[in-house]
């Protein structure tokens, strides 16, 4: 059964948007006291209509915090994100194609794409390392000046060609990395984590964020889980990050993915990539 198909996460999220909304109300309640024993003394309200109030404002509360929250880290990934991107745009650096060990160069995975491509796929041919490529340049300055000059031609239009298809194949091989993360985040177990950490996550800012204003939240059974699940967050986040920007990370799981579907294991049609 594909969980994905079905809200359940996205109901599992919303609902356990009261753990960060309850907090909220309950640093309100200790920054200014006895502000729910007013509530629950209203003598026209029942008791349920008043417990349906404060969950109904624990929901409203902690979602909006969820959503407050997610907007930053996001803006915050981003800008790390564009500014890891701009280094390494920068003339000095090196793209993976250009002739280190790439994960795409694998002749397992390529076969495998091969396999599982509709349109056709790049040329089978393998990128020599940049050294090996100017050393046998340099080789040619012994021919006569007619015959290097087509040699180094030769030369020349074969290595646009193989970075052309080594960037074809990187090409393919980022898409399956995401398609492959993406795959693994939409599992259940998957689900019901995310949806209960984030919730704990926003929680345990809000308690530190708000014990720099509500001295009475400055004890430690408030700031020293607050400070677990915020470390929590760090590391998780480092994880996912590495996970992401390391291209190694996902190089069985294709392979694994790519047989299965080839051997009529996994079900779906074959996956389309933009401007592919």
């Amino acid at each position: 059964m594909d969980i994905s198909k079905y809200p359940l996460e996205k109901l599992l999220h919303y609902v356990a948007g009261i753990i960060p909304g309850l907090t909220a109300l309950l640093v309100m309640e200790v920054a200014a006291p006895s502000t729910f024993g007013r509530l629950f003394a209203l003598g026209f309200l029942g008791y349920r209509t008043k417990l349906s109030a404060v969950l109904l404002a624990a929901f409203v509360v902690g979602n909006t915090l969820t959503v407050f929250f997610g907007i930053i880290l996001g803006v915050i990934l981003a800008v790390v994100g564009a500014a890891i991107e701009a280094v390494r745009a920068r003339p000095a650096y090196q793209a993976r194609h250009a002739g280190d060990p790439a994960p795409w160069r694998d002749p397992r995975w390529r076969a495998l794409v091969k396999n599982r491509l509709d349109t056709p796929a790049p040329d089978d041919t393998m990128l020599e390392p940049r050294a090996a490529f100017d050393f046998r340049r340099k080789l040619q300055e012994i021919l006569p000046e007619q015959a290097r000059s087509v040699s180094l031609k030769e030369m020349d239009e074969q290595r646009c060609k193989a970075e052309i298809n080594d960037l074809r194949w990187s090409e393919w091989y980022h898409h399956y990395h995401d398609l492959i993360i993406q795959k693994e985040n939409l599992t259940f177990d998957s689900y019901v984590r995310k949806g209960l950490t984030f919730n704990m996550e926003t929680t345990a800012l809000y308690v530190l964020v708000s014990a720099a204003f509500v001295p009475a939240m400055r004890h430690w059974w408030y700031v020293l889980p607050a400070c677990g699940w915020v470390l929590f967050l760090v590391l998780e986040t480092l994880g996912n990050w590495n996970q992401y920007a390391n291209k190694w990370s996902t190089l069985s799981a294709q392979i694994k993915y790519l047989s299965e579907v080839d051997s009529g294991e996994a079900i779906g049609t074959h996956e389309t990539r933009n401007g592919s």
